[in-house]
């Protein structure tokens, strides 16, 4: 289904989840790549961005969130990726979520998990995050 965008613009939206010095992480998985990103994805018909990173979010590691504020943006290939800070709302703990847009044996959602700051910093988006959020890893 994701090929079929190629593209086409399809806005997306993230969450930078920050929690005791680590960052919340999602491992995603296409074919043999594997790769870890911030929670988020593609904006659906008539979301904001702030929707959709609620939304995504409760998708893909079942926690409900407030965005916050805007932190930037990037070009992905298809559109626009903009990503949010956002606070947890309540106290549950993150579990692997489903993307509904991928039938089971189809899902690139594989494992979900809090890095701490200093192992993830050179990434390409948390090193983003951190400096937008003028956090400084210990």
């Amino acid at each position: 289904m994701q090929e079929e965008r190629k593209g086409q613009n399809r806005p997306r939206a993230c969450a930078a989840i920050i929690k005791d010095e680590h960052i919340l992480m999602v491992k995603m998985k296409r074919g043999d790549k594997v790769w870890w990103s911030l929670p988020g994805g593609g904006q659906g018909e008539g979301e904001n961005f702030e929707e959709t990173v609620v939304r995504e979010v409760k998708e893909e590691v079942n926690l409900t969130v407030k965005a916050g504020r805007h932190l930037f943006t990037y070009d992905y290939g298809e559109g626009e990726c903009r990503i949010f800070s956002a606070d947890i709302i309540g106290s549950h703990m993150p579990k692997l979520g489903y993307d509904p847009e991928y039938a089971g044996d189809e899902q690139k959602l594989q494992e979900v998990k809090w890095w701490p700051l200093e192992i993830v910093k050179d990434d390409l988006e948390v090193s983003r995050v951190i400096e937008q959020m003028n956090i400084m890893p210990k």
